[in-house]
């Protein structure tokens, strides 16, 4: 085995610089490219955040609307219930008895007392009370229906 000459040397000396060149480019072309991606990654965290931030805002005024629609649903049940108690208030009023009450006297011993409905509806258990009796239990032997009428 012989010693290389000094131009072969020479000749792999400069291989080797510039093989130490293009290798010291490559790492800053690669530290360039890593440099890059890590920028990219950032942008798209931040991206990332910004969407979870836009779809958490969102959720919670969709979560609002919700709970005024909610809300709506009961003032609107609630103003179906008013309205159905007016009309069956309407309804009972239509229905009512109005009773009109006046006596006649025909001598000193008869006193004919009057009751008449002039209402639609019905009078139900109607009372008289004469001197704190009820007129049925205390005479009922007195108590009469004029001919034609209903009890």
């Amino acid at each position: 085995m012989s010693l290389p000459t000094p131009a072969e040397v020479a000749a792999a000396d400069w291989i080797s610089a510039i093989a130490a060149i293009l290798a010291c480019l490559a790492s800053f072309i690669l530290a360039t490219i890593a440099w890059k991606q890590a920028r990219i990654s950032e942008k798209q965290t931040m991206i990332l955040n910004n969407h979870a931030e836009i779809f958490s805002r969102q959720a919670y005024y969709q979560g609002q609307q919700t709970t005024i629609s909610k809300k709506q649903a009961e003032l609107s049940s609630q103003q179906l219930a008013i309205i159905k108690d007016q009309e069956a208030d309407r309804k009972n009023a239509a229905m009512r008895a109005d009773l009109i009450v006046s006596s006649r006297a025909e001598s000193t011993n008869v006193i004919d007392l009057i009751l008449e409905n002039r209402g639609s509806g019905w009078a139900r258990e109607i009372k008289i009370y004469i001197e704190g009796y009820q007129l049925e239990e205390s005479h009922p032997e007195e108590f009469r229906l004029l001919p034609g009428s209903k009890a």
